[in-house]
């Protein structure tokens, strides 16, 4: 493998494991249950979908990308349902 690859790989791993830890936090915790947490959750799926736009950057287009792009922008949709219905009563 060339160092490239290990070092994109590297990248990728460290990012899926912060996802992970992020997401049982808030869900053992029952945070995105609130108005706050549901905010908190929506803004991170953001900016999770932002490093993905990174990863994509750098030339490694494969269909697993594509995937954990639509998963993240299929979790800012339901976050933001949470946000209203916690935040505005929907």
């Amino acid at each position: 493998m060339e160092p490239e690859e290990k070092k994109w790989m590297k990248k990728s791993l460290i990012l899926q494991a912060i996802v992970v830890v992020f997401f049982l936090c808030i869900y053992f915790t029952g945070l995105y249950r609130t108005c706050i947490g549901a905010q908190i959750s929506m803004i991170f799926c953001i900016l999770m979908l932002a490093v993905g736009y990174w990863l994509m950057g750098e030339k490694r287009k494969t269909s697993i990308v594509y995937v954990g792009y639509a998963i993240a922008l299929f979790a800012i949709y339901i976050f933001a349902r949470l946000v209203y219905d916690n935040c505005f009563g929907g």
